[in-house]
């Protein structure tokens, strides 16, 4: 595979993994991203062989968008973990009356 069919691919499956972020489908998230890093391994060589500016700059936004993504999930988790708090604790006194 050359260098801009590699970028493309690469560039599809992170649009993808995005969509899948969006909808909230993060067991397709979890696969497309395994797929990702096949891409992302052969990147990272042919970067370092060829020491291509674009590809350790795709890297980087890559990582980046990531990371963001990574804290909005762990900021919905903290969200959801405290809306069912309280709503064990709201169940929890209303068997108290019961």
């Amino acid at each position: 595979m050359n260098r801009s069919e590699l970028i493309k691919q690469f560039k599809s499956f992170s649009e993808r993994i995005k969509r899948a972020l969006i909808s909230k489908n993060y067991n397709a998230v979890r696969e497309l991203d395994v797929d990702r890093r096949v891409i992302l391994e052969k990147l990272c060589q042919l970067a370092l062989n060829e020491r291509d500016q674009e590809i350790f700059s795709i890297i980087e936004n890559t990582i980046q968008h990531t990371t963001n993504h990574i804290s909005e999930i762990s900021d919905q988790i903290k969200t959801l973990d405290i809306l069912t708090a309280k709503k064990s604790k709201m169940l929890q006194g209303y068997q108290v009356f019961n």
